[in-house]
């Protein structure tokens, strides 16, 4: 059975039909009438209200002693009186209701009024308003026959809608429909879309000087999220063969810029905020020339000086650029120009939050390039290590620590197929850069840091080891020394770095740069070299039975014998 529906003030009409389509009719086998809010108030306000001057709530032999225990029952706190508005839990079913204060009131058993059900207080005229609406809707659906399925409860409320004369009523109906809009069919939504949407168009118009946070709550927000919802998830981008942007994207972009811009001129303004948040969402979705146009803008805002514009401005370029955006719009010269862009609005050294933002958005913007042009990618990498290692003086070791996640990042994302058998020759000399780079930071005058030194190394040696040998071998060796040295202090550091050497290079390789220096003769039994051991054991994978058998098993040998 499939549901017509036309709804119209004062009265909605819901026709059962064996045709698999909706469609309106003049000639309906059921309908629904649906009183005026003015008629519902009276029929059932008598009933929602708690009197204050009498203890007696009615036939259902409550007391107000009853309903606080109930509430306590329930875990009914004070909260505002319209939390369950927005309501993100909403289901299209029906259920029996358990008996509570609202279910005394009303009989309704569609599910996505359970909040307004179960967390009914009955100090909040806003909730007795919207019992009484609740009541009188359910009792005419049943009268006429009615399932209670939410498409004929959204049709009884629309019709209730357009007859509401008073602010008090209209609040109450839209409260409702926010509880069960959300699953009532697509096909009716889609059917009904025109008279609908003029419905609330005319109110957002009618309450726009309002303060009634019911009717306008979230407006701008909503907005933006529905603009972002057309511009990535419309039919239209969603076939096989979808075009390569919305055809509203332009417009959006047209608008964001005229919003950000308007604001800038004064320094920096709320509205410019609300458009960088927004510019957030769908900035990815933009064609070639409004991406570039919009980036351009935004990087203009970082000018002003503003830290909160600044900060949202960032986080823009980082929801872009973490987007994946396709190379339509984000090609590999944009993406370049834009990193470029970026070292000029490098916050100083030592303040935390916007450098820690600014490395997050480098970062994205560079394994992003190196998704698209892995060669643009290699040649832009010195110069983020040359920039990024002076950070590891820093005197704060926020900062410190967000440079090396930073780093590292890069490192896993970028480099692997850079070090590959087959592009390594044309990469040999960008990665020694960068590796050389990193290993300057063992100087004394980055001390303070050699922690994280020492993780960004091991990252290299984990990822470059297999092809990159050659250039990384003397690294290895400063690496024992500094672990023979007088109290060292970060030796777990310096061993899990090894120990990456040895799992991607192969102990044959490690052993010939850090030997054991054990012969099995020895005098002395202080063997500095010992750590080592524990460090092969973990990490040997791959190597072979032949160099076991030529260097670990005469060493054991002749331990043996010495021993005897």
């Amino acid at each position: 059975m499939s549901l017509k529906l036309t709804y119209s003030s004062p009265m909605a009409s819901l026709v059962l039909s064996d045709s698999s389509q909706l469609t309106t009719s003049k000639s309906y086998q059921t309908k629904l009438c649906i009183p005026t809010p003015n008629h519902i108030i009276c029929k059932n306000m008598c009933l929602a209200a708690v009197p204050s001057d009498s203890q007696n709530l009615g036939q259902g032999g409550l007391t107000q002693e009853a309903i606080k225990k109930h509430d306590a029952f329930q875990g009914i706190k004070e909260d505002d009186s319209h939390c369950m508005v927005d309501d993100e839990g909403t289901f299209g079913g029906t259920f029996k209701t358990f008996q509570t204060f609202a279910s005394d009131w009303t009989s309704c058993s569609n599910i996505s009024f359970n909040r307004l059900l179960k967390g009914f207080r009955s100090d909040s005229a806003l909730h007795k308003e919207m019992l009484a609406v609740l009541a009188a809707i359910t009792e005419v659906i049943k009268a006429n026959g009615g399932k209670e399925s939410i498409t004929e409860y959204f049709a009884a409320l629309m019709t209730t809608l357009d007859a509401c004369e008073t602010e008090e009523s209209i609040t109450a109906v839209m409260s409702l429909l926010g509880m069960g809009l959300k699953k009532v069919p697509e096909n009716v939504m889609k059917l009904k879309f025109p008279e609908t949407s003029k419905t609330f168009c005319d109110l957002l118009g009618k309450f726009a000087e309002s303060e009634n946070s019911v009717i306008l709550r979230s407006v701008r927000k909503a907005a933006q999220h529905a603009v972002g919802s057309i511009l990535k998830g419309s039919a239209i981008m969603l076939v096989s063969f979808p075009p390569p942007h919305h055809p509203a994207a332009i417009h959006t972009a047209k608008f964001c810029i005229q919003q950000v811009e308007s604001g800038g001129s004064l320094g920096g303004s709320t509205t410019t905020l609300h458009a960088l948040a927004f510019l957030q969402d769908v900035l990815s979705t933009f064609p070639k020339a409004q991406l570039k146009a919009t980036c351009e803008c935004i990087l203009k805002m970082m000018t002003l000086g503003n830290l909160l514009v600044t900060s949202c401005s960032l986080q823009a370029l980082h929801s872009l650029f973490a987007s994946k955006p396709p190379t339509l719009s984000m090609t590999p010269t944009l993406n370049g120009q834009l990193i470029a862009a970026l070292y000029d609005y490098q916050p100083p050294t030592n303040d935390i939050q916007p450098t820690l933002a600014w490395l997050s958005v480098i970062q994205e913007a560079h394994i992003n390039l190196g998704r698209i042009d892995l060669p643009l990618c290699c040649s832009t990498l010195p110069r983020l290590f040359s920039t990024l290692t002076q950070l590891w003086m820093s005197e704060k070791p926020e900062i410190r620590n967000g440079t090396t996640l930073t780093l590292k990042a890069v490192i896993l994302d970028c480099l692997p197929l850079a070090c590959s058998p087959e592009l390594f020759p044309r990469n040999e000399q960008l990665l020694a850069k960068m590796f050389n780079t990193v290993e300057n930071g063992l100087k004394y005058q980055f001390n303070v840091a050699w922690n994280h030194v020492l993780l960004v190394l091991a990252a290299m040696f984990e990822t470059c080891g297999a092809t990159c040998s050659k250039f990384m071998l003397p690294c290895l060796k400063s690496l024992a020394d500094l672990r023979d040295s007088y109290k060292f202090s970060y030796t777990n550091e310096l061993e899990y770095a090894v120990g990456k050497a040895v799992k991607s290079m192969g102990p044959e390789v490690v052993l010939q740069v850090i030997p054991l220096q054990i012969t099995g003769e020895e005098t002395s039994y202080e063997f500095k070299r010992s750590w080592l051991l524990p460090v092969l054991r973990e990490n040997i994978d791959g190597s072979s039975l032949k160099f076991f058998m030529q260097y670990f098993l005469p060493l054991a040998t002749a331990c043996r014998y010495y021993i005897k």
